[in-house]
């Protein structure tokens, strides 16, 4: 007669063995790892920091209403927009400029054709009442203007970026055209200018 024996397996049997190497060793802890996780933190504030630096947004400071200008005209060069100098306040006391407003060159309408009623063409609507605007104020105690409203939507289109170039705020002369003006000048040769006739998508 056999005899017949009954094993009895341990249960730890079943568990499988962590690998080798890994014992002891904490993943979310690893040096390697929260490098790589500053990193991306950084850059992701820093995108974030290069975008509100380029935005208008209120508190942001200025030396000076030049600077302002040269600002708010290059943001609405990159978006599509031309803008022009509109309201400013100067105080009674001193003369210095207290507040300026900047405004999308389509603020306000038009008003009526001007020229002789015999005109055949009535010069195109330009102006669409657009609200767009960067106001700045300025704060004595630190000696700087701060801008202390500001409107991003526009009510028509913005141009792409072939065409901002025509628009009146971004019409510039570069440094070479001009010497090269001044140079023919000198030479006697009349230079003619005819002003661009833009449409009526543009001002």
């Amino acid at each position: 007669m056999v005899e017949t024996t009954h094993v009895e397996h341990d249960a730890n049997l079943h568990h499988s063995s962590p690998p080798l190497g890994t014992d002891n060793v904490n993943i979310t802890s690893n040096p390697m790892v929260e490098g790589v996780e500053k990193l991306v933190n950084d850059i992701v504030e820093q995108a974030k920091e290069n975008i509100v630096s380029n935005v208008p947004h209120l508190e942001m400071e200025f030396e000076s209403e030049a600077l302002a200008y040269e600002f708010y005209n290059e943001y609405s060069r990159k978006c599509g927009f031309g803008i022009r100098r509109e309201y400013a306040n100067k105080s009674k006391k001193d003369g210095v400029l207290t507040s300026r407003i900047f405004m999308c060159s389509k603020e306000g309408r038009c008003g009526g054709d001007k020229r002789d009623y015999l005109t055949k063409e009535a010069r195109a609507e330009t102006r669409t009442g657009c609200l767009a605007r960067m106001v700045i104020s300025l704060v004595r105690k630190i000696g700087k203007y701060k801008v202390i409203d500001s409107v991003a939507r526009h009510n028509h289109l913005l141009l792409p970026a072939e065409y901002v170039y025509m628009i009146c705020s971004h019409r510039h002369i570069s440094e070479s055209q001009a010497s090269q003006i001044v140079l023919l000048s000198h030479t006697h040769i009349y230079i003619y200018i005819y002003k661009i006739h833009v449409t009526s998508t543009i001002m």
